[in-house]
């Protein structure tokens, strides 16, 4: 990765800001910034894909069963301390929120015929797990296009855990399958 102002090797793209409308970003297409380059102190469990050549950790948000590896905040009750009580850390209860509607669009894939998300708010969900392990936002969105209509479906069954919750729902279906000796 380089630094510096090289408008002929260089796609840039406008951050619209009030206070300073004159703020942008810009990648060289032909060397993007690499996972590493983007990757916050701290990447939050996931599964590693590839989008774009490289592979990036998208974090499991929510598994179809409702419970998550986001950090939680733990509460103990006054009358009984050895009861705890969790919640979602607070910096990431919109998007636990929010993850319950991928659960639903997952799901309409396997419908017959299949149900499609709405593209726009699906991207806009991929983009924001992203961010949790990477500075990644609309405007990198914009020039990378991590997320797209190749990768989303994936990027959404990796956040909501379904590679996992699949298999599991597989090996249980085997188990159930066998059977019994006398």
């Amino acid at each position: 990765m380089r630094c510096g102002y090289f408008p002929d090797q260089q796609e840039w793209t406008a951050i619209p800001d009030a206070e300073n409308p004159q703020y942008f970003i810009g990648i060289d297409p032909q060397r993007p910034p690499k996972p590493e380059d983007m990757a916050r102190p701290t990447l939050h469990d996931g599964y590693l894909l590839p989008l774009k050549g490289q592979q990036w950790q998208i974090p499991v948000i929510r598994r179809p069963d409702g419970t998550t590896s986001l950090p939680r905040d733990m509460k103990l009750d006054f009358a009984n301390p050895k009861q705890a009580t969790e919640t979602i850390a607070a910096e990431y209860e919109e998007i636990w929120a929010d993850t319950a509607e991928a659960i639903d669009w997952l799901e309409g894939f396997n419908h017959d015929p299949p149900t499609v998300p709405p593209m726009g708010p699906a991207i806009h969900l991929c983009v924001r797990a992203l961010g949790l392990n990477y500075r990644y936002g609309i405007a990198e969105q914009n020039l990378l296009s991590l997320a797209n209509s190749q990768t989303y479906p994936a990027i959404l069954s990796a956040l909501a855990d379904f590679p996992k919750f699949a298999a599991d729902a597989q090996k249980k279906a085997r188990t159930m399958a066998r059977p019994t000796n006398p």
